[in-house]
Parts: structure tokens; C-alpha cells; sequence
């Protein structure tokens, strides 16, 4: 009879930390043996971080309400622990029967079975993460890094796609990493599940898989040994393991509006940063190269560096000066120009667009709206070669040339009286006349 509980009952019942702690010693295989005298009781042993055993004994009881755990454990916390989370993992693996007798572990048994099982599984690791012949739908890994307040992480959205016969894969669709804990997929492997509910455990969120616990290296590895990760899309480059390369603390190149931000510089580049937590990694986007970064500055200066925020060109000379004691050049500047104001010149671009109707009806005999084509204007200010839009936020119009800044400041009158002078002739803002659910230029009229 299989258990009556499942992983989100273990979360449910056990706080996060202990449940991650938990997960992390089953993974490890600390988890000596699993045993189930009863139909609603479990017995177990783990090994502790040192020499020491600890005894375990689980009640799980079925309620209307759901699934209730209820662990005792030899160690000092004594319920609901680490331990207790650890055999209930490692029993709805096994799936243990119930009855026969209670025994504790004989070490020199299981050591000699550990042994056996190492020999047995190297033997036959390079077919155990293959698909069989003819399967053609996979779980790939697609790596990204996205942005998250004020800093940078690594995300990972497992999906599912069907590789082609030239190699290529098509029809992706994203697979929450849930779905491992009760589904068994015939092209979900054992790996995937390892990995799938090392992801549910540790990187989820409501909407992605951040790698930014403590062992996020550590499973970023294990994503890199499937040979299905992939930077971006389905169809990206291969992520695999590679050597690891130099890095300096450094700056990036200004932007147009003279802006710098603080960056790694890595030789050779160029290459995306994947900022893993104590532990930044490089990301060859060509190759699919990944691997750790080694710099003279230790590795939290290096993730602290990496989420410095992006300066304004004014705040360079002031963050130069507060440079000492970090072996790191200034960050570069460009010669800021104040030209004097000028007014704008109007410029007016007439072209048609399509719109869209939304379909209102709910019946497959009503007919689909057709399409509106409409003549709108665009307005844009034209100040001595730079062009910017009425809604464009900001003061000033900024142009780079070379190693020099020229800003100018807007004539907010000026634009303004063109606006209203285009309202006089009968304009109205467009997003007054499409319909809704269209995407709108901006400053258009019609």
C-alpha cells in the first residue's frame, strides 16, 4: 500500500528550514535505513554531521483535513527535525512495505551494500540520463539571469520540448518543477526528478526557480551533467563545464546618457556573468562555456561589486575619490557639456496603422471583427538633431559624441503649446479613439 502522503504534505507539516535541511540530507544519503511497521508509522536512522546516529519514528495520520506528520527524533531538537523531514523523503522514494520486524542498521552490511551499489551505478551512469530510442519529448533547462529589485540571479525554467530530426527542438511549454513530486512523465528521468524537486525545494517561486541558496553551484552542476541545459531558449547554446577564468573588478563602458555601472571584467570575453551566491561563475554565450571566476579580491567583494547600482555620469568624480583601499581603476568619464537652451522643432509624421477590434460575442457563429486601418499623426520635437517624444520622461536631451556628453535642456512650453495646437486643428490623443487591448505608439494622434 503506497504512503498516504506526499512532498507538499512534508512542507506543509515540517517548517522550510528544517524541510531543506532535511532534503539535503536524503540527497546525500545520510538516510541508513527506512522502515515501516505499521501502515501509518515509519522508522528510521540517519546519520548525523558527526559519528552520531540518530533514531527516528514518524505517525502520519489521515485526517478530513489532510495529512498530518508527527516525527520524534534522538536528537536535541526531538520532533518534527531535519531527521524526521529526511526519512519521510526517503520513504515515499522506497516506498517501504509494512510489517516485519524493527532492526537497526548493521554498518558493515551497509557499507559493504554502499560499495556494491557505487560500483553498480558508475557501471551504468552513462545510460541512466539517456532517453530511449524514439523518444522525442525532453526536459531542457533554460538558463537565464534576470533582474530582482536591486540585484542580479541566476533563474532556471525547466520545459518540455520535442527534439525534430535535425536536432532542433519545437512546441516548448514551461514545466513547474511540482509537477516531479506526483506525475511520472515517461520523458521525465530519474535525474530530472532529483533535479526537479531539488528546484520545487530550494529555488521556487511564485512564478520562477531562482539559484540562489547556498548549494546553488551545486545544483547548477548537476543541471550542466544532463547536457540539457541551455542559455535562453530552447534552442541555444549547450551549457557545459569549462575552466575556470580570470577576473578583475572593473566598470562598463558609458552608455549614451554617460551612465556606468560596476562590472567583472573576465579574460577572455566577452561573457554573461552568472552571479551565484559567495561564488560568481562566467557564461560564454558562444561556446556555452560556464564555469567559476578566480580574482585577486575574494569571492564576497566579488558578488558585492556586482551589485553596485548604475551611476550617473554627475556621481563619477565623487565615486572615484571614495575608490581607496580597492585595487580598481576610477570608473571612466566623459566630458559633460552644458549647451544653452534652444527652442524645438516640431516634426509630424503621418503613416496608417492596424487596429485590432476585441470580439465581443461568446457564440462560433458570430462573425470575427475586421481589422481597422487608421491614418494617425506621430509628434516628436526635433532639438538640433536629437529627437525625443512629448511623453519622453526627463529634462534635458542628452548626445554622445565620442568622449563627450552635450545636454540641452527641453522646452517644456514649447512642446506643450505644439500639443495643444494640434488638439485646435481637431486631433485627438489616440488612445481615446482604439479600440482597447491595441498597442499604441507614443505621442500619436488621429
Amino acid at each position: 500500500m503506497p504512503l498516504p502522503y506526499r512532498h507538499n504534505d512534508i512542507a506543509r507539516n515540517l517548517g522550510p528550514r528544517f524541510v531543506r535541511r532535511g532534503y539535503d540530507y536524503f540527497r546525500e544519503g545520510r538516510v541508513l535505513r527506512v522502515l515501516r511497521p505499521e501502515p501509518n508509522r515509519l522508522k528510521g536512522w540517519v546519520q548525523g554531521s558527526g559519528r552520531r546516529r540518530y533514531e527516528v519514528d514518524v505517525f502520519i495520520r489521515s485526517m478530513r483535513t489532510g495529512v498530518y506528520l508527527e516525527g520524534e527524533c534522538t536528537c536535541p531538537v526531538a520532533i518534527d527535525c531535519k531527521h524526521v523531514a529526511a526519512v519521510l523523503f526517503a520513504a515515499l522514494e522506497e516506498q517501504p512495505e509494512a510489517g516485519g520486524p524493527v532492526e537497526p542498521p548493521d554498518p558493515l552490511a551497509e557499507w559493504l551494500a554502499e560499495v556494491r551499489q557505487a560500483l553498480s551505478a558508475d557501471a551504468e551512469e552513462s545510460g541512466r540520463q539517456d532517453y530511449p530510442e524514439g523518444q522525442r519529448n525532453r526536459i531542457l533547462y533554460l538558463v537565464d539571469v534576470q533582474r530582482h529589485g536591486t540585484r542580479d540571479c541566476v533563474t532556471v525554467d525547466p520545459v518540455t520540448a520535442y527534439q525534430k530530426k535535425d536536432g532542433t527542438f519545437s512546441r516548448c511549454q514551461s514545466y513547474a518543477p511540482r509537477n516531479a513530486l506526483n506525475h511520472q512523465a515517461v520523458h521525465v528521468l530519474d535525474v530530472d526528478r532529483r533535479l526537479l524537486r531539488w528546484l520545487y525545494i530550494n529555488g521556487s517561486s511564485a512564478y520562477e526557480n531562482r539559484l540562489d541558496s547556498d548549494d546553488a553551484t551545486e545544483l547548477f552542476r548537476a543541471l550542466l551533467d544532463t547536457g540539457r541545459a541551455r542559455w535562453r531558449e530552447a534552442n541555444g547554446p549547450v551549457l557545459r563545464p569549462g575552466d575556470a577564468r580570470q577576473a578583475a573588478l572593473g566598470w562598463s563602458e558609458p552608455d549614451e546618457e554617460g551612465r556606468v555601472c560596476p562590472r567583472l571584467v573576465v579574460e577572455p570575453g566577452p561573457v554573461e556573468l552568472l552571479p551565484f551566491p559567495g561564488e560568481p561563475w562566467y557564461l560564454d554565450p558562444h561556446s556555452g562555456e560556464c564555469g567559476p571566476l578566480h580574482a585577486q579580491a575574494p569571492p564576497p567583494v566579488l558578488a558585492a561589486w556586482q551589485r553596485g547600482p548604475v551611476l550617473e555620469a554627475e556621481r563619477l568624480e565623487s565615486v572615484a575619490e571614495r575608490l581607496d583601499g580597492l585595487a580598481v581603476q576610477p570608473p571612466p568619464r566623459l566630458e559633460v557639456v552644458e549647451l544653452p537652451p534652444e527652442p524645438p522643432r516640431p516634426v509630424a509624421t503621418l503613416r496608417n496603422i492596424r487596429l485590432s477590434h476585441p470580439k465581443l460575442g461568446t457564440y462560433w457563429y458570430e462573425p470575427e471583427p475586421a481589422d481597422l486601418e487608421m491614418p494617425i499623426l506621430e509628434l516628436a520635437f526635433d532639438y538640433d538633431g536629437q529627437r525625443v517624444c512629448p511623453d519622453t520622461p526627463g529634462e534635458t536631451v542628452t548626445r554622445r559624441i565620442g568622449d563627450r556628453l552635450e545636454r540641452r535642456p527641453r522646452q517644456p512650453e514649447a512642446e506643450q503649446a505644439a500639443v495643444e495646437a494640434l488638439e485646435r486643428f481637431g486631433f485627438v490623443p489616440l488612445e481615446e479613439l482604439a479600440p482597447i487591448g491595441n498597442e499604441l505608439p507614443p505621442a500619436a494622434f488621429g
